[in-house]
């Protein structure tokens, strides 16, 4: 009896932890919210139609999600200041259990190393008073269902995603240029 109050507890809680993931998408508007920042990441994802990247905050452990979908895309994500990282990566993989329908996988973990390049996504810093680009991530699923993982943060990439978020969400950047 006090194990089966004990599993449903626990199955309660993990229930509320997984609805407490919110989504960081952002959409074109000069109006962000206080103590808030935004950043811009392009993320090109093949071989699924769709995933999600949740995104840690240092310690806290106050995941945020955004959901990606096939394809290059910039994506804007509003934040509070902090220093965050992508932390893992949650996509449907091809099983015949209904239940085992969806896979969470690390990103800067040693069981990620060797997927693909070793150059894996570093932290960023979200500040209020400016717009953040953090750079370029490439996630290639393959037939196993696993994933080769590959971040491009060159300077050249950053100014490219800017350029090209720039046109895709001008009055967020006429925000942080005070226009």
């Amino acid at each position: 009896m006090k194990f089966e109050k004990k599993a449903i507890s626990l199955f309660t809680l993990l229930l509320l932890a997984g609805c407490a993931f919110r989504p960081v998408a952002w959409t074109d508007n000069s109006d962000i919210p206080q103590r808030k920042g935004v950043a811009f990441v392009e993320i090109l994802l093949d071989g699924r139609d769709s995933a999600d990247v949740f995104i840690d905050v240092g310690a806290a452990r106050a995941y945020s999600k955004l959901s990606i979908k096939k394809g290059r895309h910039v994506y804007a994500m509003v934040l509070d200041e902090g220093v965050y990282f992508f932390r893992t990566l949650l996509y449907d993989h091809e099983t015949f259990m209904p239940v085992l329908a969806e896979k969470v996988r690390p990103l800067n973990s040693e069981s990620s190393k060797g997927r693909g390049s070793e150059i894996y996504c570093s932290s960023w810093n979200v500040k209020r008073t400016q717009a953040t680009i953090i750079g370029q991530i490439q996630f290639n699923v393959v037939e196993n269902d696993n994933f080769y993982l590959k971040c491009d943060e060159r300077d050249s990439t950053r100014l490219a995603i800017e350029n090209y978020a720039r046109k895709l969400y001008p009055k967020t950047f006429q925000f942080y240029q005070g226009e």
